[in-house]
């Protein structure tokens, strides 16, 4: 008989004791003494700095002034002083986080936040907080590139509400009652989702190749929204404006806007711009002679299409040829269609006719 062979229950035996004796290695009791956290600080996930006369001290004209990049953040509210901005920006890549506070001006301060570093400034971002009053504005970063604004609301800036230079970003921020422009970009700028009111020249100004989009702009002194040769304006609502509610330049597109009672024209564009499913209604009453219009084409080679305009001196007007002005809807204006020769007109139908003269490039009018 061979005693080296073992049955198979004999095997499992052996294993299943040496998994029990697997289980019970160990110990059990956690170690003598206070337990220590094994987690990161926020600190140490994200180093910060509070802006404070301490780190961060101020120069001849800024109460406090932030030299070196890095994530900095407030702990309550920060004032000005005659001849001075509050904060100073004097370094690349810095976010200052407001963190729900206000940058306060007084009487004679300069700006809220002043952001001025270098020949090629870049990199600032500035979020989540209001700045109040000063004299020149109250964010000027004009000069600093790719910066980005996000949640902020300027009441009551002597100049611009924000500036910010080329390829900046401005989302979700308030400017009121300024008197300058409220939000103002350098070229290849986004601002989304704000709002201007109650500025003295435009409540929104970008430079070329921008983009403006879900945005409010009303009962500014002058402009609702202004933009550069080849900028693309949306989804935004103009009211109110004693000029007019949107002006675009060159190759531009204007785009699901309303424009609603502004002085002059609804919407105003040169040469080479679409504009189309637009609403502009009531626009004109304070031309004085009679001019103001929905839509308002001064130039050539624009495309006006599937747009409706109601209540307006002119619904659409277009002062010059080799325009294209298609599948409209124009009613209650004092003169709905005000179109130059020479341009792609097509069939202006009346309501009492449309069932007879359907043609798919009508404009109609009711």
């Amino acid at each position: 008989m061979n005693t080296n062979r073992l049955s198979a229950g004999g095997i499992i035996t052996v294993i299943s004791l040496g998994l029990a004796g697997a289980t019970t290695a160990g110990v059990l009791n956690p170690p003598a003494g206070p337990v220590s956290p094994s987690m990161k600080t926020l600190s140490e996930v994200e180093p910060r700095i509070i802006v404070n006369a301490t780190n961060t001290p101020g120069d001849p004209d800024s109460v406090y002034k932030i030299s070196l990049p890095g994530s900095y953040y407030l702990t309550g509210d920060l004032f000005g002083a005659p001849g001075k901005s509050v904060i100073e920006i004097a370094a690349n890549d810095v976010t200052l986080d407001l963190s729900g506070y206000a940058v306060v001006g007084t009487v004679g301060s300069f700006y809220g936040i002043f952001v001025d570093f270098g020949s090629s400034p870049r990199g600032v971002h500035i979020r989540d907080g209001s700045i109040r009053a000063g004299a020149f504005g109250g964010i000027f970063a004009f000069t600093m590139n790719r910066s980005k604004v996000s949640r902020l609301s300027v009441l009551g800036a002597g100049g611009n509400g924000i500036s910010v230079g080329d390829f900046a970003e401005i989302t979700d921020c308030i400017a009121t009652d300024c008197l300058g422009q409220g939000i103002t970009t350098g070229v290849s700028s986004l601002v989304s989702r704000c709002q201007a009111t109650l500025c003295t020249f435009s409540g929104i100004n970008v430079s070329e190749r921008s983009r403006v989009a879900d945005c409010v702009a009303t009962s500014n002194t002058n402009i609702g929204i202004e933009a550069g040769m080849g900028s693309t304006i949306e989804r935004c609502t103009t009211q109110s404006n004693m000029v007019y509610g949107i002006l675009a330049n060159f190759y531009s597109m204007v785009a699901e806007n309303t424009a609603r009672l502004n002085g002059q024209d609804g919407i105003r564009v040169a040469t080479g711009c679409v504009v189309r499913e637009n609403l502009c209604q009531g626009n004109g009453s304070d031309d004085g002679g009679g001019g103001g219009a929905g839509i308002h084409a001064i130039a050539i080679n624009n495309r006006i299409e599937n747009n409706h305009v109601m209540d307006n001196d002119r619904g659409i007007d277009v002062d010059m040829g080799s325009n294209v002005v298609v599948r409209n809807s124009a009613g209650d204006n004092t003169i709905d269609y005000d179109v130059a020769g020479g341009n792609v007109l097509g069939p202006i139908v009346d309501s009492a006719n449309v069932a007879a003269d359907d043609h798919p490039h009508g404009n109609y009018r009711f």
